[in-house]
């Protein structure tokens, strides 16, 4: 059950991120990042607020019905689907639903003295009470200082079924898969990119060397233009009295030999 709740927030998360890049045209890697920071960011507004729970509800409908919009046709045309599919998203929702399965089954447990008086027990006050922990009245004071962020994006996956110590560290787990898929894929499409650009220069250096240079220019001077286009240049069968009243240039430039540099 615990597992079951874990993997709908998975989903979840994951058709919001297909509506970063489908309608947004985010780049799928960076959508899980980008994704947890706006949950993040809303719920930390709606716990200030003390209305966590309609917040969450608020949430979840909002990214699932945004993704389910996003994955249906528009205009007679269906979303590319293999923009979800980078090397970086791949990563990032493999391992995200391998460690839930993992944690789920081995069950960590925050035993530490800093987890047990701080963040752990900040995460599991949001969950049984559904409010912000520093509204809490607790017997140490070193929760409420805990930074809202991490405590909330745990509540994102403990908001199924019960609290669970293992389910914060697949939360943590989850946004540093987030950050390295994003990392992965930029290293990714900039070193694609370099390739790409040094292969565009090599070609142009080895026409520029090799290939036959040939410029056909056309001056009209009066009448009007002959629509037949250019003939061969090697003929010259191109005179005056072929055309209306026009002039024919034709210029060949043939560079077989690499450049020399200057003064030779």
């Amino acid at each position: 059950m615990e597992l079951l709740g874990v993997l709908t927030a998975l989903a979840v998360l994951f058709l919001f991120c297909a509506f970063l890049t489908l309608r947004c045209g985010l780049h799928s890697a960076l959508a899980p990042l980008t994704a947890l920071g706006c949950a993040a960011a809303w719920l930390t507004a709606a716990g200030m607020g003390d209305w966590l729970f309609p917040g969450m509800v608020v949430l979840y409908l909002a990214f699932a019905g945004l993704g389910i919009w996003a994955l249906l046709p528009h205009g007679g045309k269906r979303p590319d689907l293999r923009k979800l599919l980078t090397p970086g998203a791949l990563l990032f929702w493999g391992m995200s639903a391998a460690f839930a399965v993992y944690f789920s089954l081995r069950q960590p447990m925050a035993t530490g003295y800093d987890e047990l008086s701080l963040w752990a027990t900040a995460v599991k006050v949001t969950k049984m009470d559904n409010r912000l922990y520093s509204t809490a009245t607790l017997g140490t004071p070193w929760p409420v200082t805990q930074n809202p962020g991490l405590p909330l994006l745990s509540y994102f996956f403990q908001f199924f079924g019960h609290y669970a110590d293992w389910k914060i560290y697949l939360a943590y787990d989850v946004l540093a898969f987030a950050a390295f898929a994003a990392v992965l894929d930029i290293d990714i499409a900039e070193h694609a990119e370099r390739q790409r650009a040094d292969e565009v220069d090599e070609q142009i250096l080895h026409r520029v060397q090799k290939a036959d240079v040939q410029i056909a220019v056309k001056a009209q001077v009066t009448g009007k233009p002959n629509h037949r286009g250019f003939r061969d240049t090697h003929r010259f069968p191109q005179t005056v009295g072929r055309h209306e009243c026009g002039l024919v240039i034709v210029l060949r430039n043939v560079t077989r030999d690499p450049l020399l540099p200057l003064g030779k």
